[in-house]
């Protein structure tokens, strides 16, 4: 079973427009539980399979969140609920991606109109605590928003400590990209002698800063870089595929829903870090690169 320390971090050196920056490479932790995932679900990791009977969560229907939870789910023997918005027709016919893999891991999915799953997220945020709701219940916001994720989050705060202390590191920047900013808000927390800068990558900034405001205090919250360009999550752009193909020429491949938008919102800030030291915390959740390439060719974007 997945345990952090049995993975020490892993700093690699990597070279993109003439600039050097090390990127923590979280996709290698594990080849299913990985990136931010696999510091946010640590706590449920070491959760003693008896504590709980079922997980709920919500989100959509290609979250990363919902692959890692299916995975720990089946590992330790527990019902795993899933809410999502209707599917269109063709993936309830051929399930394809992270989907595919939660549902061959016994998930139990339950598809809703637009209005009956806000009501039904509404009533479990409503109801939701950091203890389980109900005997063997736990509910896990949608992406690992919650509490749940601290633990994990401080290994990887304490992991890049050490490593700055070894390398004896001065002027930091840690730069990871940013969905619910669950990763980038504990992380600021526990490290709070650098600057952590996040990119949000699936809403807006406000959006952002609401987030961190249900985590706690606004004295931890995170630099905010914002993007030049709006970012339509999931919607594909040549750019954001054109940086994807830089970064994995350059010999890392990121996922294209975040850490891509995070790379071009560093490169088009690039003054911003001209003189400090940068480490890039990969996000994991390459998997899912497959079925977003899928999107690009049905938008025409690629042949």
């Amino acid at each position: 079973m997945f345990t952090s320390s049995k993975h020490p971090a892993r700093f690699d050196p990597f070279h993109l427009n003439n600039q050097e920056y090390f990127v923590l490479r979280d996709d290698l932790i594990h080849p299913i539980l990985n990136g931010n995932k696999a510091r946010k679900f640590y706590s449920l990791v070491q959760t003693p399979s008896n504590k709980v009977t079922r997980v709920t969560s919500w989100g959509g229907a290609q979250s990363n969140a919902m692959h890692a939870l299916s995975w720990v789910c089946k590992t330790k023997g527990w019902e795993f609920v899933y809410y999502t918005k209707t599917l269109p027709k063709w993936l309830q016919d051929k399930p394809i991606g992270n989907l595919a893999f939660a549902l061959h891991n016994a998930m139990n999915l339950h598809t809703k109109s637009a209005v009956d799953y806000n009501d039904i997220i509404e009533h479990l945020k409503r109801n939701l605590k950091s203890e389980l709701i109900e005997p063997g219940t736990l509910v896990i916001p949608q992406g690992g928003a919650c509490s749940l994720s601290e633990p994990g989050i401080k290994i990887l705060a304490d992991e890049i400590q050490s490593f700055i202390e070894k390398k004896k590191m001065k002027n930091l920047a840690v730069v990871l990209s940013a969905g619910t900013g669950t990763t980038a808000y504990y992380l600021q927390k526990h490290l709070p002698k650098q600057c952590v800068y996040t990119v949000p990558c699936v809403g807006s900034v406000d959006y952002l800063l609401e987030q961190f405001l249900s985590y706690g205090p606004p004295k931890h919250n995170p630099e905010i870089i914002i993007p030049k360009t709006p970012v339509h999550f999931a919607h594909p752009s040549k750019k954001i595929y054109d940086m994807y193909t830089t970064l994995l020429h350059a010999s890392i491949e990121f996922d294209l829903l975040y850490d891509t938008i995070a790379w071009l919102a560093v490169k088009n800030n690039q003054k911003l870090f001209d003189d400090k030291t940068v480490i890039f915390v990969h996000s994991g959740g390459v998997q899912a690169n497959a079925t977003q390439i899928q999107r690009y060719k049905r938008a025409g974007l690629l042949s």
